[in-house]
């Protein structure tokens, strides 16, 4: 299912993250990891937009005291309006 195995990548990443040093990979590498958390990033830009018309939809937005599915996406994402 989808929300279960991007929930684990996503965890999977934040565990890697925490314990990356920089200083621990050659320069090659470090081009190879800026290169793919550029693609990770454009991945999940893609899914955000495929998703966002159905959470607005949802009442989830309301639930937490936003005026508007908007002002939700804006926070949750750290956009503007």
């Amino acid at each position: 299912m989808l929300v279960t195995s991007l929930d684990a990548a996503r965890r999977d990443i934040g565990r890697d993250l925490a314990d990356a040093d920089p200083d621990r990979v050659t320069t090659a590498q470090a081009a190879d990891l800026v290169m793919m958390f550029a693609q990770v990033e454009r991945l999940c830009s893609a899914g955000r937009v495929l998703f966002s018309s159905r959470a607005a939809q949802s009442t989830t937005w309301r639930d937490e005291g936003h005026r508007s599915a908007a002002s939700w996406m804006a926070e949750k994402t750290g956009t503007g309006v």
